[in-house]
């Protein structure tokens, strides 16, 4: 059974991981525990807290994609393709426009129709024939995507492999205990947000074969935590009640701030928001500042959820707060 634990953003979830850590390492200090983590940032962050606290050996913070080429890379390069780069792609999806723009004619050679169309093939590469078919029927642009999609896919797969073929061979390697598990010891996923099915699938073999615990991070929002609550259950998890969290003030800079803030203290049953207020700049970066203690305690990592948990959210025009 997956052990699922929920925390505020910030430095509750730094604790949150420094105590599931040492609870794994079992009081041996060197003993490896490892973290998936959905962004580079995040790990770094992580690392950085879990290091102001006392510090942390043994541990290693990795994506789901780079937990996937750990444990599926050599299989995939057995089969002598290489892996599929973005310019690849891009080409590709170039050639098949070149071919047949369909209802793209007029648009074929803008940059932006390549680069939707770049992304589309990557989500729609974790659908299945079925999936696709369904999408196809629902309108003739769809189906025209669709169709680029296959034709990409038929012009890449003798050559080239892709994340998917990446998360099968991870997958299938993780029955046999391959070394790198012992490697990265116990895996703690941290602060979940949209697992693609792939990346679940990986992730519910590690539970399965080897050690999977879950520190998910919540905002007090229903709709701003979906996403991870989402991506616990596509894993197997059983998602627990948690704290209740005030949810982030959004500004779109410092002159935008005290109206923010006065806005949501003088809200109507809105109490004393002090303590759980966060400052966020999108111009800049995320940037969050518990303005009770005056600790810089949340980082970019967690702005997924928090942009879903603003009751307030100042427009570049700074509309929402005249």
């Amino acid at each position: 059974m997956i052990q699922v634990a929920t925390t505020p953003y910030g430095a509750d979830a730094h604790r949150a991981l420094a105590a599931e850590s040492a609870r794994l390492k079992g009081g041996d200090p060197l003993r490896p525990v490892s973290g998936v983590v959905s962004s580079n940032p995040i790990g770094i962050a992580a690392r950085r807290a879990l290091g102001h606290a006392g510090g942390s050996a043994a541990g290693t913070f990795l994506t789901p994609y780079r937990l996937a080429e750990l444990l599926g890379a050599a299989a995939v390069a057995a089969t002598g393709r290489r892996p599929l780069s973005t310019p690849v792609l891009a080409g590709a999806v170039r050639a098949v426009l070149a071919d047949e723009p369909g209802h793209f004619g007029g648009v074929a050679s803008h940059p932006a129709t390549e680069r939707s169309l770049v992304r589309a093939h990557r989500t729609l590469s974790e659908v299945g024939p079925t999936g696709l078919e369904r999408l196809a029927a629902t309108s003739p642009r769809t189906a025209d995507v669709v169709r680029v999609h296959r034709a990409v896919s038929e012009r890449l797969r003798p050559k080239f492999s892709d994340e998917q073929d990446l998360v099968r061979a991870a997958v299938d390697a993780i029955p046999t205990s391959p070394p790198v598990l012992t490697d990265l010891g116990p895996t703690i996923l941290f602060l979940p947000q949209r697992l693609s099915s792939g990346q679940a699938h990986l992730l519910q073999a590690i539970a399965e074969h080897h050690h999977l615990s879950v520190i998910a991070g919540i905002t007090g929002s229903a709709e701003a935590d979906s996403a991870g609550q989402r991506s616990v259950e596509s894993i197997g998890g059983t998602w627990p009640s948690g704290p209740t969290v005030v949810p982030a003030i959004a500004a779109l800079d410092d002159a935008c701030w005290p109206k923010a803030v006065a806005r949501a203290a003088f809200a109507p049953g809105a109490g004393d928001p002090r303590g759980g207020l966060a400052r966020l700049h999108r111009q800049q970066g995320l940037v969050h500042e518990d303005v009770a203690g005056g600790e810089r305690a949340l980082d970019e990592p967690h702005q997924p959820a928090l942009r879903r948990a603003h009751p307030i959210l100042v427009d570049e025009q700074d509309a929402a707060l005249e």
